[in-house]
């Protein structure tokens, strides 16, 4: 289940019929636009995980996968704002933050299926502490990063490998998995000193 919140109309349709139809069937998909109003980047949001939980109430397994929660938080912040409600959190209103936590919460098992999702966060990279961030990493079970340096490289998937989040790591993975992990950690000491070995003479 794939929810396209804010994005240009324009690009819509090339994202559905290039990138997903040739590599896997979507059992459903809402899109709200960028020139639409911010009450509808909650309702698409909203429309998108209730559709989803109808396919896990059938026993299915979903992924879900809504791009992006900022545009969620800043539609609800837009709407406070109009309602004339005081923001409290570095800026943000309190109702923002509590929907971001509903909205993960919804996910995950029941007895019927399950709701695996892939929640994005657009940030800017000087500014990584904020509050629509820090809550949704507070909130999830594991987290990683895309940089524009990492696409600049041509480095596919463009994730970094640095300071991840794995809360359920060792429920989940197995053995040789979890080694493989353990082992990344030197890769990540290099990340973090990789202009220094650059410079240092040999």
């Amino acid at each position: 289940m794939i929810a396209l919140i804010g994005e240009r109309g324009g690009e819509v349709k090339p994202f559905v019929e290039d990138c997903l139809a040739p590599a896997c069937q979507v059992g459903g998909g809402g899109c709200k636009r960028a020139n639409e109003p911010a009450a509808h980047a909650r309702r698409a949001a909203q429309t998108a995980l209730a559709i989803a939980d109808s396919y896990r109430q059938r026993g299915r397994h979903v992924l879900s996968w809504p791009i992006a929660l900022t545009r969620l938080a800043g539609g609800a912040a837009a709407i406070s704002i109009a309602n004339g409600e005081p923001p409290s959190s570095r800026s943000f209103h309190a109702v923002v933050l509590q929907l971001l936590a509903n909205y993960v919460e919804c996910m995950g098992n029941s007895d019927h299926g399950s709701i695996t999702g892939i929640l994005t966060v657009l940030v800017d990279r000087r500014r990584l502490r904020r509050p629509i961030t820090d809550a949704v990493r507070s909130f999830v079970d594991a987290t990683s990063s895309s940089t524009a340096r990492s696409r600049r490289r041509v480095h596919f998937p463009a994730i970094s490998i640095g300071p991840e989040r794995e809360r359920v790591l060792q429920d989940v993975a197995d053995g040789p998995h979890q080694s493989r992990h353990a082992s990344s950690r030197d890769s990540r000491h290099y990340a973090q000193a990789e202009d220094l070995i650059r410079i240092a003479p040999m």
